[in-house]
Parts: structure tokens; C-alpha cells; sequence
């Protein structure tokens, strides 16, 4: 038997994880094992680490698997051998807004070259217009509409989120990293984290997550980070939109106008 499954079945944690979940304990320790078993780095953990990581994933009731894209854990490689950190992916995000019951409408995408950014310099609207004239990929954007009928957008460049994980991800750069095998599903989490953390609803479930969130440790105060909603990059194609109702900003996106 494993490390892990020997920590699993020790007295002291098999009760701390059953008061925990009740009946979802075999569902927990099943899923736990498998992702130790998937990844070669993770099984070379601290086993009390690793389920004390897992067991944040369990208090969101989110799936421990980074194909479902709701919650994974990482092997961080450290002077003392590997730590096992837990991440949310951006679904997991979406589903946990999902629960306040309190938005009409949340998503995500991703925003390609050709396509034209529009923000209302007055109202911080921002719309998006054109068609993709190929894959590169020159930016994200979320949006949130809450019950209410407040409704907010904002767009990150490429350029923008790459400054941001080298600045905020302790696991940035690293070949196993998310930030390197899956660049785009964790642009999508930074800028629905971001819209959420500073301009949703803000529950204490998405709270709670934003702190359990080690992917952003040095980011943990992230409703006070100040984000421009369509930041203008040296190089970009700008033009003034004047007229007597209306001034706006019109970013074109083309290969003019790298990010």
C-alpha cells in the first residue's frame, strides 16, 4: 500500500476527513487516490499535505480533477522535495457563483486577432465586435450580469496576463506547471477571479476560494488590485471615436496592434 493510502486509513485523519464529509468520505479518498496515482510528482508528496490540500477542494464540494477543470492539485519542486498546493480552475469559479443563486448571466472567453474592443471611456462598457481572422490569440475577457441588473465586463490583453503570472504565480514557468500546459484555461480563471473577486457578489464561498487559492498566494487581496478594463499597448492601432452623444475608445485588434 502507498504512503498516501496507509495516511488515509491512519485513526487520526480517517476520523478528522469522515467528521468532515460524512458520506462523502469514499467518494473523497477515491478521488484523492486517483490523482496520486496520475501524477508521478504528486506521489512523491507529503501525504498529510496532500490530503490537506485535497480537503479544501472538498469543503467547495468541487472535483479533484484537472480534466473536469473545477479543482486540481499541483507538485510544486522545492529545496525540500515537491508540496502539494491546491488551485481552482475557472469553472470551479463559475460554479461556485453559480450557487450564490444571486447572477442572471457569468462568463468567459477568449478574444483573437481581428477582433475590435470598444470601451465607453464614461461607463466602462465594453463591447466586442468583428470575427477572428485566425487562432492568435490577443486577449480575455468575463462578464457578469448579478440579479440585480448590475452587469460588468473587463478584457485583460495577452500581454497583461502573462505580467500578471510571472508577477503573482509562484509556479509560473515551471514545464509542469498549469500556467505552461494549459495557458488558456488559466487566463480564463485570472480574468473570472479577478472580475469576481473585485465586482461580484462576493460570498463567502468565493472568499473562501480566493484565499485557498495558492496559484495567486501573493494576490490574495485581489479586490484591490486596480484593473483597466482595455489597457492600450504601445504599438496599438487607436482611433478617437467623437461624436455629440458619445465618446469612446476603439481599440483594433489586428496584427498592427500586437498585445
Amino acid at each position: 500500500m502507498s504512503n498516501l493510502g496507509l495516511a488515509l486509513k491512519s485513526g487520526n485523519i480517517s476520523e478528522m476527513i469522515r467528521s468532515a464529509l460524512k458520506e462523502n468520505t469514499n467518494d473523497f479518498v477515491q478521488s484523492l487516490l486517483e490523482v496520486a496515482n496520475s501524477d508521478k510528482y504528486i506521489q512523491q508528496c507529503n501525504p498529510q499535505e496532500l490530503i490537506k490540500e485535497a480537503m479544501k477542494a472538498a469543503t467547495l464540494r468541487l472535483p479533484l480533477n484537472r480534466q473536469l477543470g473545477f479543482a486540481y492539485i499541483v507538485a510544486r519542486k522545492g529545496k525540500d522535495g515537491y508540496t502539494p498546493t491546491f488551485q481552482i480552475g475557472y469553472k470551479g469559479y463559475i460554479q461556485l457563483a453559480i450557487r450564490t443563486n444571486q447572477y442572471q448571466k457569468i462568463n468567459a472567453g477568449v478574444i483573437y486577432d481581428g477582433m475590435i474592443v470598444r470601451r465607453d471611456i464614461i461607463t466602462g462598457d465594453i463591447q466586442i465586435t468583428g470575427e477572428a481572422k485566425n487562432d492568435t490569440v490577443i486577449g480575455y475577457i468575463a462578464y457578469l450580469k448579478l440579479k440585480s441588473g448590475f452587469e460588468k465586463t473587463i478584457f485583460m490583453s495577452k500581454k497583461e496576463i502573462e505580467a500578471h503570472a510571472k508577477r503573482f504565480s509562484t509556479s509560473y514557468g515551471h514545464p509542469s506547471a498549469p500556467w505552461s500546459t494549459d495557458f488558456d484555461a488559466m487566463s480564463l480563471k485570472t480574468v473570472i477571479k479577478k472580475l469576481l473577486t473585485k465586482w461580484g457578489a462576493l460570498e463567502s464561498s468565493i472568499q473562501k476560494a480566493a484565499i485557498s487559492d495558492v496559484d495567486d498566494e501573493k494576490d490574495v487581496e485581489t479586490e484591490q488590485t486596480t484593473i483597466q478594463d482595455v489597457s492600450l499597448q504601445q504599438g496599438a492601432k487607436i482611433e478617437a471615436l467623437e461624436d455629440n452623444q458619445k465618446q469612446d475608445t476603439l481599440l483594433l485588434v489586428s496584427e498592427e496592434a500586437p498585445f
